[in-house]
């Protein structure tokens, strides 16, 4: 079938309409008329000029090596971590960035001096550490080293940065390779620090990071080297109930053989058994301080000590 076009004029007005020029009814003297309109009219601009401190990105090919080197700019660091935490949302786009260079990139940030940035860093590295390609990535670059070895992540001023560096660290953890850098990277030490150390809001964050490096028999080992118990003890008797679930959990990590079950048994006893009884408590609370008892009573003295 044959296209019917619109009428020239039609098509002329539309043009000038798109081009920001005001509407006037065509007049017989074709280009020259056109012409002296544009002369004497100012236009409008289709778009906006480009400010310095925008970010400039190209959405679709080459998106993810641009956005990537704008972290390097410190006037553009903040939008362009705050664009790349919405875009690692996508699989395939996290691939791509984590191909660009992104986790260098973050263990540069969540260095820098500014607050927010480290923050946003770490949260980035909380997000890569979930994906399989990040995780190896992050082993590849050192990460570990960043969150856990001074200057630690996991040590800095800012509550928020902890919370995600230990974000970090429990995804890291999940998975044995992870777990073997941090073992290797001294986490364990760092983690018994941190628990004495943090406000109530992070101990069962720490706590729970704690238990999953023991995972690990060398993670296990460090823990009872660095004298994890009292804190784990100390944290049973916490107030707040998620502090000693996490308490809990770890303890039945820690006492996986007989000297820490005998050494840990008459002091974690009655408050394990509170729980347990405890009607306030959760039940994945009590199911915790039943992992606990579980793991003690499989030595005689604490089997005798329970019962009775």
């Amino acid at each position: 079938a044959a296209v019917t076009l619109p009428p020239l004029h039609f098509m002329h007005a539309r043009i000038r309409q798109r081009q920001g020029l005001p509407y006037s009814k065509e007049v017989p003297q074709g280009m020259a008329a056109n012409l002296r309109l544009m002369q004497t009219h100012e236009h409008r601009l289709l778009s906006r000029p480009d400010d310095e401190n925008d970010l400039r990105l190209a959405y679709g090919a080459g998106m993810a090596s641009k956005l990537v080197a704008e972290l390097g700019n410190d006037a553009l660091a903040t939008k362009a971590l705050r664009q790349a935490l919405h875009a690692m949302a996508d699989p395939q786009l996290l691939s791509s960035l984590l191909a660009a260079g992104l986790i260098p990139a973050l263990n540069t940030s969540v260095q820098n001096e500014d607050e927010g940035l480290r923050s946003l860093a770490a949260q980035g590295l909380s997000h890569a550490a979930r994906h399989p390609l990040g995780l190896r990535e992050m082993v590849a670059h050192a990460s570990v080293d960043v969150l856990v070895v001074e200057p630690a992540t996991l040590a800095d001023a800012s509550e928020e940065v902890r919370r995600h560096g230990l974000g970090a660290v429990i995804e890291l953890a999940r998975r044995p390779e992870g777990c073997r850098a941090l073992v290797g990277a001294g986490a364990a030490k760092v983690l018994v620090e941190r628990i004495s150390n943090e406000p109530i809001e992070l101990q069962a964050t720490a706590l729970e990071a704690l238990r999953l490096l023991m995972a690990q028999p060398a993670g296990l080992e460090d823990c009872i080297r660095e004298d994890a118990l009292p804190s784990l003890l100390l944290r049973l008797e916490s107030p707040a109930a998620e502090v000693r679930k996490q308490a809990a959990l770890a303890l039945a990590a820690f006492t996986a053989h007989t000297p820490e079950k005998i050494q840990a048994g008459a002091a974690a006893l009655p408050p394990l058994l509170s729980m347990l009884a405890s009607g306030d408590c959760s039940v994945t609370a009590r199911c915790a301080a039943s992992a606990a008892l579980m793991s003690l009573t499989t030595e005689t003295g604490c089997k005798r000590a329970a019962a009775e």
